[in-house]
């Protein structure tokens, strides 16, 4: 018999969890889009978010023996609309053998919960639309279709903290 969500356990993330985290994170990325990202520049990306919650802020979900088997992580855009910052769920993994058991609905809830406390009015998303599954999967949470459409330009060149004339020298 399978633990029921109830039996698993959701806390913020610290700098203990960085290295299951980044591998949480590749898997991700090749499972989603199947691009190998670079390890070493995931756990930059990571261990500075941990250190500094403005950039992302990373929850994961432990098994009742103690395992992590998931994560999530938000990132806040700030709405001069509304005076505060929406938070955009920039992450989602749970391992394979756990998939099905609840743990979205934990984790995004757990999210609410805590966004509502920092008066965060909604909860975003991005989502390939390709990606059948996972869309099925956040409609059963309640999120629906944004009137906006995503767009982005690359900026070629660039650097993990800007481009090379920005650097100092």
């Amino acid at each position: 018999m399978h633990a029921g969500p109830d039996d698993y356990f959701v806390r913020e993330a610290s700098r203990g969890d960085v290295q299951q985290l980044v591998d949480f994170t590749v898997a991700e990325a090749a499972e989603a889009e199947g691009r190998q990202l670079d390890h070493s520049l995931v756990e930059r990306a990571v261990t500075a978010s941990i250190d500094d919650p403005h950039l992302a802020r990373y929850w994961i979900v432990e098994s009742p023996d103690r395992q992590i088997v998931g994560a999530i992580a938000v990132v806040s855009e700030w709405s001069d609309w509304r005076n505060t910052a929406y938070w955009w769920i920039q992450f989602v993994f749970l391992l394979p053998e756990v998939r099905g058991r609840a743990l979205l609905s934990k984790l995004t809830s757990e999210l609410e919960r805590i966004g509502r406390l920092h008066g965060v009015p909604e909860l975003r998303l991005y989502v390939h639309p390709q990606n059948a599954r996972a869309i099925r999967a956040y409609q059963k949470l309640g999120f629906v279709r944004s009137p906006y459409r995503i767009m982005a330009k690359e900026l070629p060149g660039t650097t993990e903290l800007g481009t090379e004339s920005d650097q100092p020298g």
